[in-house]
């Protein structure tokens, strides 16, 4: 029946509409007239035999503006009204605590009573910012604090208020001052946080048997958690398309739910996997995904117990349903819309997928033992088509590429995270006997899982940017390919359609390589007030301007290189040998390879050149002191790169490529523009300046460099105008990346 799918559909419509737009509580005539418009339709249409199809769309629309109205002006306007507000709460940590270099992350459950906030409810979730402490906070301490409450901001392209609404946390918090904080260990931790101990508990198990990679790799598997995981191991199997074993879901839950009944038979099976998965949710942090499996694995279980056939559509919806009802802006989690998103393609394509490819088997009477072989292959090849139906829209909305690779790394891993996520949970509980052995076990298939993520997802041309036009192209063609073929399913045969999908596929992945061939990036990283700037041709060549970013250029370089393939740095160009231009220097020697150091004239010698000087020559860095005069090209003509010169100790440095062109004058004060202007003409079509240059400097001195646009690396600043010229930073988009696909035949 249609009718739970349907009431569904709706319900999620107009939950969006509500946390989006907020009709119901702008406008209180909106449900009402909902309501009479839904009354009336049903009156019309009531002799139509499709009546209960139609009710079942309008209840679920009415039901969810209804619910969402009320729970944003219950719930989520009273607590984002606290923004700006302050007050000394009492909470309960409700996680362990994530450590920075002066502050910690946690999440807390405040008590509105204790802590004098006017609020219908006895408590609400926060995240809040903390001063450090000498022990670890733990699940179960007892904190006060003055704090101030805040709604999550957008910078850097990340809408946190969103997020964070998301997780059901919808006032952030922040305590800036540590002789208002205090701490109350706790004597005992409640029942509903003891499993985040066992886990905790469980992870050092990890680590006390296996190797730091292995163990972090593990972390992620079993209970979701990436933060000791190095980040090139994440980024391999992010390209590779396997970042979903990483995100504890459906599959997860059905490696656990196997076990049990491979252990103890269906009947006890079903029953100990239930109680293991009510333990097994809140360990792992009770994401949506996790939950969502959970509730429809409960269904079938129940279905069986009762003897009652399950549906699988009718148990997604009820799990939606339930997610929703308890805080409707989860909608608004990626984890959530990908989850759901993946699980409906499965139910509705992946048998009949599965069927077909296995249909030529069947025709020709193949062996049995090499069917049921083929079957997991073609099961894994289904999974991973099925699961990217829905999803591959949300990807290239959310990250802007989406990875092709996934079909071929899946079925290159069938088995090894299952049997990985079994061999784990052996090594959590310190089995005896066994412990060598899985250890054993586990490290080579982390080995071998390892070099699988990285073999494949080195392959440029298996990612698929969505800003290419032959992407959005072909996404469109391959969509269109398949709901023709599911329309006319009872006169295309299977093999054409199949054929024609590749086709596209293949053109696709050709034309890809070809413009990542010739793809040249310019990436302006959010710096602060200091600069990072990334220049490279295809998956070759790479050239790097300054190294200073609000918090570690060196993370952020590493982060680039390894997505985007690059082994070493063959430029490195200091705009200024000084600590808010070169901050990161020292460390980025010492971690990756340079081909080639250029240093501005005249340098101020101190303690920190020294450094970089003694690094260059410990790591055979040619070093060269710019000495030209003027404007001069420097490296490979594939940079674009030029160096102006004449201003002692600074360096400014154009470049120009195809159509883009760039030009960085952040190290320059105004006087020392001034001073260049009075050596040479300079001109250009955008320019990068600093924060203070453009507080101290007079408009007519920026007019003259005639620009149509400049650029403020800075996510702490808002986006505007000087002397009618606009000014865009970094706080809403993040870095900026300026893209050209160049000519063939070089440059």
């Amino acid at each position: 029946m249609w009718y739970l799918p349907l009431f569904t559909l709706t319900f999620l419509c107009a939950v969006w509409v509500e946390i989006q737009y907020d009709p119901v509580i702008q406008h209180l005539w909106f449900l009402p007239v909902c309501i009479l418009i839904a009354a009336m339709v049903v009156i019309l249409c009531r002799h139509w035999k499709k009546r209960n199809l139609l009710i079942s769309l309008l209840l679920g629309g009415c039901v969810g503006f209804a619910y969402a109205g009320l729970f944003v002006g219950m719930v989520h306007a009273p607590l984002a009204s606290l923004d700006g507000q302050k007050a000394r709460i009492s909470a309960i940590v409700t996680d362990y605590a994530e450590q920075y270099e002066d502050t910690q992350r946690v999440s807390l459950k405040v008590d509105t009573k204790a802590s004098g906030i006017s609020f219908w409810m006895s408590s609400f979730d926060t995240m809040a910012y903390l001063p450090l402490t000498d022990t670890e906070l733990e699940p179960g301490d007892r904190i006060e604090a003055k704090v101030s409450f805040y709604e999550g901001s957008n910078n850097g392209g990340f809408d946190r208020a969103s997020y964070y609404s998301g997780r059901n946390m919808h006032i952030l918090a922040t305590c800036e001052n540590a002789l208002t904080f205090e701490v109350e260990k706790a004597t005992s931790v409640p029942w509903t946080l003891r499993p985040l101990v066992w886990t905790h508990s469980l992870k050092q198990n990890l680590h006390d048997a296996l190797s730091d990679t292995d163990a972090a790799f593990l972390e992620a598997l079993l209970f979701g958690d990436k933060d000791a995981l190095p980040l090139s191991i994440q980024q391999d199997f992010q390209k590779a398309g396997l970042s979903h074993v990483m995100a504890v879901s459906g599959m997860h839950v059905g490696f656990l739910v196997m076990f049990f009944l491979l252990i103890l038979g269906r009947r006890i099976g079903l029953c100990v996997s239930l109680l293991a998965l009510v333990i097994f949710v809140p360990m792992t942090g009770a994401t949506p995904s996790v939950i969502r499996a959970a509730i429809m694995y409960a269904f079938v279980a129940i279905g069986f117990f009762l003897r009652r056939e399950h549906s699988a559509l009718h148990s997604l919806c009820a799990a939606l349903l339930v997610l929703l009802c308890y805080n409707p802006y989860a909608l608004q989690s990626l984890s959530l819309q990908l989850s759901f998103l993946a699980t409906l393609g499965l139910i509705l394509f992946g048998t009949p997928l599965q069927t077909k490819m296995l249909a030529p088997l069947k025709e020709r009477e193949c062996p049995f033992w090499i069917y049921k072989i083929l079957r997991v292959f073609a099961g894994a090849i289904a999974c991973s088509i099925c699961a990217s139906i829905f999803t591959v829209p949300v990807l290239l909305h959310s990250f802007g590429y989406v990875s092709v690779a996934s079909i071929a790394a899946n079925l290159l891993t069938v088995g090894v995270f299952a049997v990985l996520f079994v061999a784990g949970f052996g090594i959590c509980f310190s089995i005896p006997v066994l412990g060598n052995v899985l250890a054993v076990c586990i490290y080579g298939l982390c080995a071998y899982a390892f070099s699988v993520a990285h073999a494949i997802g080195n392959i440029p041309s298996l990612l698929l940017y969505g800003d290419f036009w032959y992407v959005q192209a072909g996404i469109v063609l391959l969509y269109g390919a398949v709901i023709a073929a599911w329309l006319l399913r009872r006169y295309v045969r299977f093999s054409y359609a199949a054929a024609l999908a590749c086709t596209i596929l293949l053109l696709t992945l050709g034309i890809n390589a070809d413009t990542l061939s010739r793809k040249y990036d310019i990436q302006v990283f959010s710096s602060g007030s200091g600069q990072c700037i990334a220049v490279s041709y295809a998956q070759n060549s790479l050239a790097v301007i300054d190294c200073a970013t609000a918090q570690n250029a060196v993370d952020s370089l590493t982060q680039y290189m390894d997505w985007n393939g690059f082994s070493k740095i063959e430029l490195l160009i200091i705009t200024s040998l000084d600590k808010t231009h070169a901050r990161d220097l020292p460390e980025l020697l010492q971690t990756v390879p340079v081909g080639h150091l250029i240093l501005p004239s005249d340098y101020t010698e101190n303690d920190f050149s020294a450094e970089v000087l003694q690094l260059a020559e410990q790591k055979q860095v040619p070093v060269t002191v710019w000495q030209g005069e003027g404007e001069l090209p420097v490296g490979d003509t594939r940079f674009g790169l030029s160096l102006i010169d004449g201003i002692p100790k600074k360096l400014g440095v154009r470049i120009r490529q195809g159509n883009q062109e760039l030009l960085t004058l952040h190290s320059f004060t105004p006087k020392m523009l001034e001073e260049l202007f009075s050596l040479q003409q300079v001109t250009c079509d955008s320019v990068i300046l600093s924060k203070s240059f453009l507080d101290e400097a007079p408009d007519q001195l920026v007019q003259q460099l005639q620009p149509q646009q400049i650029y403020l690396p800075t996510p702490y600043e808002d986006s505007g105008k000087i002397a009618g010229i606009p000014i865009q930073t970094t706080k809403q988009s993040g870095d900026l990346l300026f893209r050209e696909i160049l000519p063939r035949g070089g440059v």
